[in-house]
Parts: structure tokens; C-alpha cells; sequence
């Protein structure tokens, strides 16, 4: 059942469907949610290595006064990054990821989470680190502009951004077959837009890792 739906909603005119309308990805990543761990974060050694590798790859470049996490899920990422920064702040669309995020983070004095969606809320300030680990496929791709565009307005002068996806057979030589976009369309916009500059990168033949700064002027 839950592959059935997993490739339903990657069927272009469906996801087109979904992801336009805010409440429904809500929905739909609440249902997903429904039981723990849906992706194996906690439990798969594939995605721990994963984790592990994104958090590494920004620890040289700290340490981060203002760390936010789009798409936090439960916090795994969340976590890894919270030693590296003052204060961070981690959203996700889901109500069910925000809970539990909140209650694995509940030790950690300068972490906080919320349900927030990327594409139509408002944040206070603008951050030293935005990481978006696993997140941006999930929008269309006539949303990645405008996520581009909010997520530089998200970034403080001189700020990193810190990506972190899949490699889609679709726009890759290598990696997985449901998605229509993955880390190449993602991370390439990035590193096309003259505003940033690649500064270290891990690749590995199912997953893409980037790390880029904001320029000052």
C-alpha cells in the first residue's frame, strides 16, 4: 500500500496537484508520519552514513551562530547539526515530525522546532546556515525558483547553505528511479546562481552533498 501511494504521488500530474496545494502536503507528510522512522533514519545504515557525512561536511566551516533546518523531520539531522551552532531552528510542514522532533529534542537548550511551510511562512530573521537535507523534490519544479528565492532572502550576508538529496536516474547518471528531479536539477540552480559560491561537495553514487556561501556583495 504504501509503495502504491509513494508512486502515485510521483506521477508528474499528481504531484503537480499535490504540492500545490499547501494543505495537502500537509496532509500527506502527516500521513506519511503515521508510524515512526518512516524513512529508516534511525535504523538504516545507508541513511546514518548519510547524516553522519552532511553534518561533517559543514562542521570545518563552523561554527554557526544561526542554524535553520528546512524539512527537520523527526530531528536526526537536527541533532548532528545543534553542536555546531548557537541556536537553531528546525520546521517541517508535518505536525506529527514536529512532535517528535520536539520531544528527541527536548535536551538540547538551543534547538527549537515548529511547523512552519517553507513556501508560505514568514521567519523573524535571517540565519548563518540553512540546511535542506532531503527536502526540495518534494515541490514541484516550477517551486524550486521561488524556494531559491526564499531561501536567499533566508540566508544573512556571507551565510552557508547546505544541501543534501538523492541522485535521480531522471536528471543523473546514477540513483533512484521514482523521483523526476534530484540532486543535480536541486544543487545545480544553486551553484548557477551568481549569489552563491560552492565551497565543498560529497558525492556518492545514490546521494549528493553540498556546501555553499552566500556572497556579501
Amino acid at each position: 500500500m504504501f509503495g502504491f501511494i509513494h508512486s502515485l504521488v510521483n506521477i508528474p500530474f499528481v504531484k503537480k496537484m499535490i504540492t500545490h496545494n499547501r494543505l495537502a502536503v500537509r496532509l500527506y507528510f502527516n500521513w506519511k508520519y503515521r508510524r515512526e522512522d518512516p524513512y529508516g533514519l534511525r535504523t538504516q545504515d545507508y541513511e546514518i552514513t548519510k547524516l553522519d557525512k552532511t553534518a561533517a561536511l559543514a562542521t570545518p566551516h563552523g561554527p554557526f551562530g544561526s542554524v535553520l533546518e528546512i524539512g527537520c523531520g523527526e530531528g536526526l539531522l537536527t541533532e548532528r547539526l545543534a553542536p555546531l551552532a548557537k541556536a537553531v531552528l528546525g520546521v517541517d510542514i508535518s505536525d506529527t515530525a514536529v512532535s517528535r522532533a520536539r520531544a528527541r529534542l527536548a535536551g538540547l537548550p538551543n534547538v527549537r522546532v515548529e511547523r512552519m511551510d517553507i513556501l508560505t511562512d514568514s521567519f523573524e530573521e535571517p540565519f548563518d546556515l540553512v540546511a535542506a537535507s532531503e527536502v526540495l523534490y518534494y515541490m514541484g519544479l516550477d517551486q524550486l525558483p521561488e524556494a531559491i528565492e526564499k531561501i536567499k532572502n533566508l540566508l544573512k550576508p556571507g551565510g552557508a547553505l547546505l544541501l543534501a538529496h538523492a541522485r535521480a536516474r531522471a536528471d543523473d547518471e546514477s540513483g533512484v528511479d521514482l523521483k523526476s528531479f534530484g540532486a543535480r536539477t536541486i544543487h545545480d540552480l544553486f551553484i548557477a546562481d551568481p549569489l552563491f559560491q560552492p565551497l565543498d561537495e560529497t558525492l556518492e553514487p545514490g546521494y549528493r552533498i553540498t556546501f555553499l556561501r552566500k556572497k556579501t556583495a
